[in-house]
């Protein structure tokens, strides 16, 4: 399994289940050069070889990466960083197959408080 981007509480929880699972190899193979403008406050269309170049891939744990690999990230916005990060993968050595999981989450109690917070009741 790897985690395409760095977000600290995804990456927390990959750990614990390969901790309590012991058939899960959890590696962080790739990471990011610069920051990127969040995709759903850019009117910009993402541009997939960009966002590939600013990947650095740990040439370690690429050489020793499993066949079948699992990309999680913890939302699909356009799908964009999530192909670079596919990309980047399948040149790994070994790698045949990439599927990617995508993790979101919804506050309805903030969202609720924010629609209806100018009602006059």
């Amino acid at each position: 399994m790897i985690q395409c981007l760095n977000t600290d509480r995804l990456t927390k929880v990959l750990f614990n289940y390969q901790k309590a699972f012991a058939v899960a190899d959890v590696r962080e193979v790739l990471t990011i050069k610069k920051d990127t403008v969040a995709a759903h406050t850019s009117s910009q269309k993402r541009d997939i070889h960009t966002l590939h170049a600013n990947l650095v891939i740990d040439q370690i744990a690429c050489n020793t990466i499993k066949k079948n690999v699992v990309l999680f990230d913890d939302v699909l916005t356009t799908g964009a960083h999530y192909k670079a990060c596919k990309q980047a993968i399948e040149s790994c050595p070994n790698v045949e197959k990439v599927i990617g999981i995508f993790v979101a989450r919804r506050s309805l109690y903030a969202t609720a408080l924010h629609e209806f917070s100018n009602l006059d009741i």
